[in-house]
């Protein structure tokens, strides 16, 4: 019996395994070598943000772009844990584009000292914006990871309950 609940809770660590939360990024580029690796650079203030389990969605009114980006108002993906992002405040974004959407790196330069697009990215082109209407944004596409959760906790309640059975049949 005890060999079945030692294989019981090593069955439980495996199966619901907890979160490590280390990051570590290296030195972020210079704003001159970051424009050549972002897919979008622009300046903006967050208006919404609407929470997820591992991911935030950034409603972003976009101000000046120098790269990419040519809407007034995107939606920008950013990591629920590490995401720096706040409410009504002004960045300078660098963004990444995945499948059609702007995604924040979680070691992107990204900064409220926007002055300094000024020193590196004066001489630069902007991108005229196209009016969004809001209602337009899709917002909706955070996934949620509960279905995961509530199925790890099923099979290890399943688990004890079978330990249990097999504790009982042997004791008759």
């Amino acid at each position: 019996m005890k060999r079945m609940m030692a294989v019981l809770v090593l069955l439980s660590l495996v199966l619901l395994p907890t979160r490590g939360l280390a990051l570590s990024c290296v030195e972020p580029p210079p704003p001159d070598l970051a424009f050549e690796e972002y897919d979008g650079v622009v300046i903006g203030t967050v208006t919404g943000i609407r929470e997820g389990n591992r991911e935030r969605m950034l409603m972003v009114d976009v101000e000046t772009s120098f790269k990419g980006v040519d809407k007034e108002i995107i939606v920008v993906e950013e990591d629920a844990e590490w995401g720096r992002s706040r409410l009504n405040a002004e960045y300078l974004y660098y963004l990444r584009e995945e499948g059609g959407d702007w995604v924040h790196p979680l070691c992107s330069p990204t900064t409220q000292d926007t002055a300094i697009a000024e020193e590196y990215y004066g001489d630069k082109e902007e991108i005229p914006l196209e009016d969004v209407d809001p209602a337009d944004l899709h917002t909706a596409g955070i996934q949620s990871e509960g279905m995961l959760f509530f199925g790890s906790v099923a099979v290890f309640f399943t688990m004890i309950a079978v330990g249990f059975l097999v504790f009982k049949r042997k004791k008759t």
